[in-house]
């Protein structure tokens, strides 16, 4: 048996649920982490992206 890891899905899940009104507690709640530090972690409501970043 693999273990699985979040990659991208996880983060991307708690940055959509937070944006959207959740609260982080409850976010902490669903993705079953003992300490808000960890849900906090995968947070990326505040990343921004600029077009100098990107590669086309």
């Amino acid at each position: 048996m693999s273990r699985k890891t979040p990659g991208l899905h996880f983060p991307t899940g708690i940055t959509f649920y937070i944006e959207n009104g959740g609260s982080i507690n409850e976010a902490q709640k669903l993705a079953n982490h003992a300490d808000p530090r960890t849900t906090k972690l995968y947070d990326r409501s505040g990343d921004t992206v600029s077009l100098n970043e990107i590669d086309c």
